[in-house]
């Protein structure tokens, strides 16, 4: 557990190799050194709902109507102009547009924030946004989701009626939305139809993921599971104390919760999704692949094969030698594996990924190393 001590963590935000925090009537923290320390950034005394990231800039808004940007990954904060002082409740922004989410009012911007003009009024609170090219939703609490293709001009009303949602976020063409008593709905034509997913009877209050892995913060109920986009679903509650949870975020190998009251907690990624075997089955030779996708941002799937039982490590390294991440160091046996790598926390570049197999019948390690591309 960490953070601004006995805060209401209301958002999280991962900027480049930065983690932000939006607290209750305390603006802004931010840790650069992925949750052991935190400092206080020049947004204070306010209460902020929502972080929103796109190209080079990180944006912030307040409750006292404020609207921030920052071109540092939130350490600095510069105020922008901004039409009208009502409660930001919510952010989204892709490439120069801005969406910002209030009380009852949506506002657009498609200059990064230096001009602004009302959208069209759906006259309901606005508790998140999310933005995808030309897409653009509206997650609202009491009357579901609406979606506009014309930056606000006209929204129309897609699903959910009556649900009081939370969150909405996206993984490839999945759309997820999270809401109080129905939990999580999923989406795979843009929010034309929408499904109930298994975990259908909880308060779900912030969504995070990686790849195909999807994580649910809810009020009552910890923090749940799912390997496979949404469909079936388990509690990850080891170690956690009676939260309520309000945010997510994942960076580095950790995934972060928010709570009320109790600050922020952090989990390693591998003691939940850790490495996949593959297949059992005896490969004819020790072998590394390439990964996949390469290049890639922020995720990629690398894959190795032993022949023989041995003590493994992989690595992840810079250009200057630096270990970043180690995603294996444990006894494995003899077959194929796969492992999920972040690189969320790093900056664009060349990097290295090395495999070491160390088994009782060889005196010399093998080794393999490969070059991939993380391309933000």
């Amino acid at each position: 557990m960490s953070g601004p001590n006995q805060s209401n963590v209301y958002t999280l935000e991962t900027s480049g190799n930065n983690i932000l925090t939006g607290c209750l009537m305390r603006g802004v923290f931010v840790s650069t050194d992925f949750g052991q320390t935190w400092a206080q950034t020049s947004i204070r005394a306010a209460s902020v709902h929502a972080f929103s990231k796109s190209d080079s800039f990180t944006y912030c808004g307040t409750d006292n109507g404020e609207f921030f940007r920052s071109v540092s990954n939130g350490i600095d904060w510069t105020e922008i102009n901004f039409p009208l002082l009502q409660a930001v409740q919510s952010l989204g922004s892709f490439g120069s547009k801005i969406f910002v989410g209030t009380n009852h009012l949506i506002f657009f911007s498609s200059d990064y924030g230096v001009n602004w003009n009302p959208t069209q009024n759906i006259n309901n609170f606005i508790s998140d946004l999310h933005v995808i090219n030309d897409y653009t939703f509206a997650a609202t609490y009491g009357n579901g989701i609406y979606r506009t293709t014309n930056d606000g001009t006209n929204w129309i009303q897609r699903g959910l009626y009556y649900q009081y949602l939370n969150c909405i976020d996206a993984i490839d063409n999945l759309m997820i939305a999270g809401a109080d008593s129905f939990g999580l709905s999923l989406s795979t034509n843009l929010g034309e139809t929408w499904i109930q997913s298994e975990l259908d009877s909880t308060d779900v209050k912030a969504i995070a993921h990686i790849n195909s892995s999807l994580f649910a913060g809810t009020w009552n109920d910890g923090v749940y599971y799912s390997s496979n986009h949404g469909l079936n679903w388990i509690q990850i509650n080891e170690g956690l104390a009676d939260v309520r949870i309000y945010s997510m975020t994942i960076a580095g190998n950790y995934i972060y919760i928010g709570t009320t009251g109790r600050n922020i907690w952090r989990r390693p990624l591998s003691e939940i999704i850790g490495i996949k075997n593959i297949s059992s089955e005896i490969p004819e030779n020790f072998k590394l692949h390439q990964n996949f996708p390469n290049p890639f941002n922020p995720t990629t799937t690398i894959s190795f094969e032993l022949t023989k039982s041995a003590y493994v490590e992989l690595t992840v390294i810079d250009v200057s030698g630096k270990v970043c991440n180690t995603l294996v160091k444990e006894d494995l046996n003899a077959g194929s594996y796969s492992v999920d790598f972040s690189g969320a926390g790093l900056s664009s570049g060349v990097y290295c990924y090395k495999l070491v197999a160390s088994t009782l019948e060889n005196a010399r390690n093998l080794a393999s190393v490969r070059k991939m591309v993380l391309l933000k």
